[in-house]
């Protein structure tokens, strides 16, 4: 037992501390079992750590916390502990313990910053203005939204919400990632968040805000949602001061007036189209059909997934002005979400008039995972099915980017490479200078390094080059005879193939839940070369090579598939495999 933890339980005593009525056990004999229950010395310190908060340590921190404020000295001491264990459960304990006042802060903020877990929630009931300051302090500093800081915040409700606001009165900007953490925690304090709306306000009009800090303002207002409706007005005023801050107030007020909401859901998307913002817009469901005309104008936008996204909004919008548009996407030979997506949206709008073309996509689609959502929707047309939704809205949106499809009994064919392919050995001196951004203590930086690239290709003028940095990015590039390198495609590259007269990069990425692929087609551009989507393929690339007979064997995510020059993709079963002449390239 340390000596600081002897003259803190000293002092207990002597301020003749008796225990609550409803205190099992005394709390000097809950202290003389602590260290045991909380370390296990056959164990390594991150053994200990990681191990939690298990049942034993859980009886013993509910014990000592029915002892109150008399229990906090003797915790505060242990957070001192030489063990990891001891440290650890008097955090947790201290976490959820009435009798917390400002005058134990300085040792739980110490506790904090070495580490010590749990600590954060003692912070927060703390309540005070210095104690959440602090909090929102640490936030920012490593801003993620599921841990104990944002936990702390939380609790404090009201309190929390007024530390987000006053945060931004630094006179540094808050970083974007601080603020998307604030806003989802804004949002779900709900009406506990309402007394941050003056204060918001406020910031957003004084003068010696940092201007990147006002439009954070002015975006947590819109995370408050309709709740903010008393800001409306003034918002609207500021718009017509600071023509500056338009777009920025356009957006909050799409989530407080919803009368407004169609209409500026339209004017945000004719101007700067998103996923997010296509997914909050779906969310609104019937009430963001005024929105629908924007939508259509995105289908010929230049990034296919926004086409996607503004597809699959119309379904939930229920825009059915678009029913014989959407019958026409079914025929998209290029991207299969394009399809499964019109598909899912007649779906939802029970056309009896698509009931053909669908039939015609479950018999003859490519992929067995848009057949059967064509099978699906026919029989939600008919009566025989519902759609069921995921709970989690942004997950739900998005469920179209997570195709599953394995290929049964998947089997690789034998590949040839073509006589341009580069061997690892060709790849070695072909080393190209890029720039990344990595994490630095205070933001990001950009550091220099050559690329070491894990595919290649012989072309008139020099090499195509890909490299594959998994979640930390890759990148298509072009480095001509004389060493000048072109960036071509900020994308993972698995390989690159020349299939008939057509050059290929295979590209895609597979992390955590998601994956995602795409071929895109490289022609020539001068003295250089351009990349161009081609076609998406179900789920990122694994394996990739060249058939005997020159088509391009894929292995992905969602199930393996052949391509043929002429871009005709197909399963890979025993039947597909068989070499087969090989067809002229197409656009």
């Amino acid at each position: 037992m340390s000596f600081a933890f002897i003259i803190a339980f000293t002092t207990t005593l002597a301020l003749g501390s008796a225990p609550p009525p409803d205190a099992r056990e005394p709390l000097t004999d809950l202290l003389d079992r602590f260290q045991d229950v909380a370390h296990d010395d056959s164990k390594t310190d991150d053994e200990v750590e990681d191990s939690g908060i298990q049942k034993e340590r859980q009886a013993m921190a509910t014990a000592i916390q029915a002892h109150g404020a008399a229990a906090i000295p003797p915790l505060l001491a242990m957070l001192d502990s030489d063990k990891v264990g001891v440290r650890v459960l008097a955090g947790y304990t201290l976490g959820d313990i009435e009798g917390l006042t400002e005058q134990h802060l300085e040792p739980l903020i110490e506790a904090q910053r070495q580490g010590t877990p749990w600590v954060e929630r003692a912070i927060g009931h703390i309540g005070t203005p210095r104690a959440l300051a602090f909090l929102t302090e640490a936030l920012d500093e490593y801003p993620s939204r599921h841990n104990q800081i944002t936990g702390a915040l939380e609790t404090a409700g009201g309190k929390g919400a007024l530390a987000l606001t006053e945060s931004l009165r630094a006179p540094k900007p808050r970083k974007p990632a601080y603020v998307d953490v604030a806003c989802e925690l804004l949002r779900e304090m709900k009406d506990k968040a309402s007394p941050a709306i003056e204060p918001l306000l406020a910031v957003m009009a004084e003068e010696k805000t940092h201007p990147k800090n006002q439009v954070h303002a002015i975006r947590l207002l819109g995370c408050i949602g309709f709740l903010a409706q008393p800001a409306a007005d003034r918002l609207e005023q500021f718009r017509e001061k600071t023509p500056r801050l338009k777009r920025d107030i356009d957006l909050a007020l799409i989530s407080i007036r919803p009368e407004l909401t169609a209409a500026l859901f339209a004017q945000q998307l004719r101007v700067d189209p998103t996923i997010p913002l296509l997914r909050d817009l779906a969310k609104l469901r019937q009430d963001g059909r005024g929105a629908g005309g924007a939508l259509v104008e995105l289908l010929t936008h230049e990034n296919w997934e926004i086409r996607v996204a503004a597809v699959h909004a119309m379904g939930y919008l229920q825009y059915t002005d678009a029913t014989d548009l959407l019958i026409a996407q079914l025929n998209d030979e290029k991207d299969w979400r394009m399809v499964i997506v019109s598909v899912e949206a007649l779906g939802k709008f029970k056309a009896q008039k698509a009931v053909g073309p669908l039939e015609r996509v479950a018999r003859e689609h490519w992929y067995p995972f848009v057949r059967k959502g064509a099978l699906q929707a026919i029989k939600v047309i008919r009566g025989e099915a519902t759609y069921t939704e995921d709970p989690h809205f942004p997950s739900e949106f998005l469920h179209y980017r997570f195709s599953a499809d394995d290929t049964p009994n998947p089997v690789e064919p034998p590949f040839v490479p073509g006589s341009d392919e580069l061997s690892e050995k060709d790849l070695k001196p072909l080393k190209y200078p890029m720039q990344v951004r990595t994490r630095a203590e205070k933001g990001w930086r950009v550091q220099n390094f050559q690329a070491e690239p894990g595919c290649g290709l012989r072309v008139a003028n020099g090499h195509l080059l890909g490299t594959n940095r998994g979640e930390w990015g890759g990148e298509l590039v072009h480095r001509s005879a004389k060493r000048a390198t072109t960036v071509l495609l900020k994308e993972n590259t698995r390989s690159i193939h020349r299939i008939g007269e057509t050059l290929v990069a295979v590209t895609g990425l597979a992390h955590l839940s998601s994956h995602r692929g795409m071929l895109y087609r490289i022609v020539p551009k001068g003295d250089s070369y351009v990349a161009e989507p081609w076609r998406v393929l179900p789920g990122s690339p694994k394996v990739a090579g060249t058939m005997e007979d020159g088509r391009l064997f894929i292995s992905c995510a969602g199930g393996d598939v052949i391509v043929t020059p002429d871009g005709t993709l197909e399963m890979s079963t025993r039947e597909s495999r068989r070499a087969r002449p090989v067809k002229p390239s197409a656009p």
